[in-house]
């Protein structure tokens, strides 16, 4: 039953996957869109990915710092052979799943709370989710198009000044243990948003984009956003999707938002296939466990 479900999953994210990148393709002009790739300049595109694999590490670190409020001596290169892992079953293999991998490993090797480790791995996501969505806001509140509509114009306020405070209280009264890594939290998440941002402008130049560039980072952060949830193969499709609509609805390039969701796609394949290699290692898993690692 278990591997059936698994299957089942699976097929659901292909099915989603496909059928978004399907609608996504009803936007675009195939001419434009072969002509850009004619004139990719791929030097900015390994400046992009390097700065894209340098935000794996910062968010690492992030992880970290949630695991060592449960008392976690975690060794550095452990967590990060860890953290590598987790993203190739969670990005390449397609039944996996890399977050419960994580835990159950903790569990097995560190002692680790499976609950607690859990809680760390989803208030992890939800933070950076929050700080794109928090600097997306501010893009939509500087932009201001007419287009956009008032609804957006008023959740960007909300985001932006009720959300951010109201997710500190949250976390203070229910997950305490970790309100003490809060703002070092934050502080990472910001950094990884910002990483992904020069990420993003590195492949703009890349495909000759020479101006709106306010507006394509707004869009690249609303399809960050919508990238992190767990319906599709690593966000393909939905990020797609979000970048053509809403690039269509402020007259920006629909063809430059499909390259530039599907180089991060890739992106995202390409940096999760090192921790296929790391698993291949059987001493990342098989060490003896220390279950005094964790309080």
């Amino acid at each position: 039953m278990e591997n059936k479900s698994k299957y089942s999953v699976a097929t659901i994210k292909w099915i989603v996957s496909i059928g978004l990148l399907v609608a996504a393709f009803q936007y675009i002009d195939w001419t434009e869109a072969k002509r850009l790739i004619g004139t990719i300049r791929w030097g900015w595109i390994v400046l992009a990915f390097l700065l894209f694999v340098g935000a794996q590490f910062v968010r690492a670190s992030r992880l970290l710092a949630l695991y060592q409020c449960l008392g976690s001596k975690i060794s550095v290169s452990q967590h990060l052979r860890i953290f590598w892992v987790s993203l190739f079953y969670s990005r390449v293999m397609p039944l996996g799943n890399g977050h419960a991998i994580s835990a159950f490993y903790l569990n097995q090797q560190f002692g680790a709370p499976i609950k607690s480790v859990t809680t760390a791995i989803r208030l992890d996501k939800l933070s950076e989710a929050l700080c794109l969505l928090f600097l997306a806001c501010i893009g939509l509140l500087i932009i201001q198009n007419d287009a956009l509509g008032s609804v957006l114009f008023y959740g960007g306020l909300a985001v932006v000044f009720l959300v951010i405070p109201l997710y500190s209280y949250w976390v203070g009264k229910h997950h305490y243990i970790f309100h003490s890594a809060f703002w070092l939290v934050n502080f990472h998440s910001l950094a990884v948003s910002f990483m992904q941002i020069l990420s993003a402008y590195f492949v703009l130049r890349s495909l000759g984009v020479a101006s709106s560039f306010l507006e394509y980072q707004t869009l690249f952060l609303l399809s960050a956003v919508a990238a992190l949830f767990p319906y599709t193969l690593g966000g393909l499709g939905l990020r797609e999707v979000v970048f053509i609509i809403g690039a269509s609805m402020i007259g920006l390039s629909g063809e430059v938002g499909l390259l530039v969701g599907l180089f991060f796609f890739c992106f995202q394949l390409l940096t999760a296939m090192a921790g296929g290699f790391l698993h291949l290692k059987k001493e990342t898993f098989l060490s003896s466990p220390t279950k005094k690692r964790f309080k």
